[in-house]
């Protein structure tokens, strides 16, 4: 197994020279404290490679559905996700939401975007499940995305 961090530029070029390993997983982590989303392609064999965008959108992605077909449905999530534009016209096409949803163009997984749903259902960590009555012995935490002074009144959320 090996790591390689590349440029956008060399994104296909270097999923061309593992195309024998066969496609394992495509995913994106937003790392939103260095205004970058991070793609992620790991091969059956293990060989990873990660390549930073810009969260801005201003850097486009060309498309692994020429080395890979599987890459497809992956590319449309990430895009849907995340908001990372591929030059392959067809890896834009919405997967989940309706053009018309609040949720198409909200890029729902991005860690800056609060959703309605995280702030108003109980989240696992900030209660003990085995007994209501008490307060918890561990700290106390929310989700990513809960804006911890939001109230349904105030709006804002998705």
């Amino acid at each position: 197994m090996s790591f390689v961090e590349v440029a956008p530029a060399d994104w296909l070029a270097t999923a061309q020279t593992l195309k024998s390993e066969d496609f394992g997983t495509l995913m994106a982590v937003d790392r939103i404290s260095t205004q970058r989303i991070e793609l992620w392609l790991r091969t059956k064999a293990g060989h990873e490679v990660m390549c930073a965008v810009p969260r801005d959108g201003s850097v486009l992605m060309d498309s692994l559905t020429s080395v890979w077909n599987e890459a497809d449905w992956r590319e449309r999530e990430i895009h849907e996700m995340f908001g990372v534009t591929f030059i392959r016209v067809e890896s834009n096409k919405p997967l989940y939401f309706a053009p018309d949803s609040i949720l198409f163009q909200s890029f729902p997984l991005r860690r800056d975007v609060l959703l309605k749903s995280r702030n108003e259902n109980e989240w696992p960590g900030t209660k003990d499940p085995t007994d209501a009555s008490k307060s918890p012995s561990r700290r106390k935490s929310l989700p990513v995305g809960v804006d911890p002074e939001w109230t349904p009144e105030r709006g804002g959320a998705l």
